[in-house]
């Protein structure tokens, strides 16, 4: 347990000490009963939710300064709700306004593009969702318009933390082949689009479901699967926030496994990666 506590202040403690950028957001949020905003961020995963700051309004009035923020995605809290925001480095202020607790149908975003395109993407996502709960017929049709909506996006902003983010969700083309074949593309393109490897995209939640996704794919021997951690983390090493990350998942991920061989895997993982750089 203190090896594993050990980890987590190193792992955190590369977080807090690593540079961002600066940036201001004025909020003006109507009709809100709480005086209090809170605000914070992700980090690889929905449950990795940190508190950067709190912000008083003043009837609904106030403002985030911050100077070692991220690209990635943030959520603000107020009256009991949560709501998410994707802020991008290349801006350096911005205002949100909005409507309690109306937020997606009253959201009006000024000073960044991207933030306003997510803005839209997520009221895009949410009218296709309520379509499809009113009739579920039209579930196969709404999928393509999505994607084909989440397609365009991404060809738009292939450059930032929009299009890497929505990117996520594009699935891997296999080409035709056999079965040893397509398994074996597939699980080496399997970051392609969900890249992981991309430190901006650390700062969201989707790095941990994505992993996770992955270890499911990692079949055979344990000195096979072992290999494919091996690359995994060798693939992070330039980039220590990853790295860390990738180290404490892949380990607690075996090392809370019910598979016969996952002892041998997280025994390597100790031994070859955390004890030698944790």
């Amino acid at each position: 347990v203190s090896d594993m506590k050990r980890l987590f202040i190193l792992l955190f403690a590369v977080l807090l000490t690593s540079q961002g950028f600066a940036l201001r957001v004025k909020f003006n949020i109507s009709n809100t009963k709480n005086d209090t905003l809170i605000i914070g961020n992700y980090f690889g995963s929905y449950k990795n939710m940190m508190v950067l700051d709190t912000v008083i309004l003043k009837n609904g009035v106030g403002e985030f300064k911050n100077d070692t923020l991220k690209s990635g995605l943030y959520f603000i809290f107020n009256n009991k709700n949560k709501y998410d925001l994707l802020l991008s480095g290349s801006d350096k202020s911005l205002k949100v306004t909005y409507k309690s607790p109306e937020f997606l149908s009253t959201i009006k975003i000024d000073g960044s593009a991207i933030t306003s395109s997510f803005v839209d993407y997520m009221k895009f996502l949410n009218e296709k969702k309520e379509l499809v709960k009113k009739d579920s017929t039209l579930a196969q049709a709404t999928s393509k318009e999505v994607n084909t909506f989440i397609s365009k996006v991404v060809s738009e902003n292939q450059n930032n933390i929009l299009g890497k983010l929505l990117n996520f969700y594009t699935p891997v083309q296999v080409p035709e082949g056999t079965p040893e074949f397509r398994f074996t593309y597939f699980k080496q393109h399997f970051f392609d689009n969900a890249n992981i490897y991309d430190r901006e995209l650390l700062h969201t939640p989707l790095v941990e479901e994505k992993l996770n996704e992955y270890y499911s794919y990692l079949v055979g021997t344990p000195a096979e699967i072992c290999k494919d951690i091996d690359t995994l983390l060798d693939n992070s090493e330039s980039n220590k926030e990853l790295f860390r990350f990738l180290l404490v998942n892949s380990f607690q991920h075996y090392l809370k496994s019910n598979q016969v061989i996952a002892e041998n895997i997280w025994v390597h993982i100790a031994q070859k990666w955390y004890i030698p750089f944790a």
